[in-house]
């Protein structure tokens, strides 16, 4: 049995998000940070271990997504869950992020 589109998909946005997460986390790509101002964040350390943690997060989240489906047959109700625990982790990660910028 091959792969379907959905888990093509899935696994590829996956493997997407944990290459930023490496990047951003490991190797300190700040540029892949939208809006990174050096200037403005109090704790460069944390803040960049905060945003690659949570894109390892979403990463691992769209290869489960990519495992369920090759397990269980994927309906609109699967795809709408993703995107909200997509939704919930990035805005978690937005939100929280703010605690490492000065105002």
């Amino acid at each position: 049995m091959g792969m379907k589109v959905e888990e093509v998909v899935f696994s590829g946005i996956g493997i997407v998000f944990l290459a930023l997460g490496y990047l951003i986390k490991y190797k300190e790509n700040v540029n892949l940070i939208n809006d990174y101002n050096e200037n403005k964040v109090i704790d460069k350390d944390k803040f960049i271990k905060w945003i690659g943690n949570h894109y390892f997060l979403l990463g691992v989240l769209s290869f489960v997504a990519a495992i369920l489906t090759y397990i269980i047959p994927l309906n609109y109700i699967g795809w709408i869950g993703y995107v909200i625990l997509l939704f919930i982790i990035l805005v978690k990660m937005t939100i929280g992020s703010k605690k490492y910028y000065k105002y």
